[in-house]
């Protein structure tokens, strides 16, 4: 074992509980939509995560601000953790799966990048008004459908 896991075996031991149970929680969601996005067609998945052209509410609840920005924080130390690529749309099912969990709405955006031939696909989450996965770029994509 590596110097650099061994760092993030003690960084995650030297996390408080909640924490840790939240990085758990966002590791397994993770992994879930992974596995779900190779064996499941697209066409069976578009309609699990939500209903299209729906968007939730953009007004900030402050009791939710707290949760949301730990379940950002936690999937952004899950999505490290795991060797799945740059995977936009695993991180915003993963990030619906633990909203859901919690009854809080969101709303996950597929778009494609402006101007480009090659069809550069990107997707991010919103809840309330926060940007919780995939908000990096996301200007520069072209939203095609949206999923509440």
């Amino acid at each position: 074992m590596g110097v650099r896991s061994e760092n993030k075996i003690i960084k995650f031991l030297s996390l408080p509980w909640s924490e840790k149970t939240l990085f758990l929680e966002s590791l397994f969601y993770l992994i879930f939509a992974y596995i779900a996005l190779k064996l499941t067609a697209w066409k069976r998945i578009l309609p699990m995560i939500g209903e299209l052209k729906k968007e939730s509410a953009k007004i900030t609840n402050p009791g939710n601000t707290e949760v949301l920005n730990e379940i950002k924080v936690a999937m952004k130390r899950a999505h490290s953790a795991v060797p799945l690529g740059s995977k936009c749309f695993i991180m915003a099912i993963g990030t619906r799966l633990m909203l859901n969990r919690r009854k809080i709405t969101s709303t996950i955006y597929i778009g494609f990048k402006k101007g480009n031939e090659d069809f550069e696909g990107h997707a991010w989450i919103r809840s309330e008004d926060i940007i919780l996965a995939g908000g990096a770029g996301r200007n520069d994509y072209e939203i095609i459908a949206y999923y509440s």
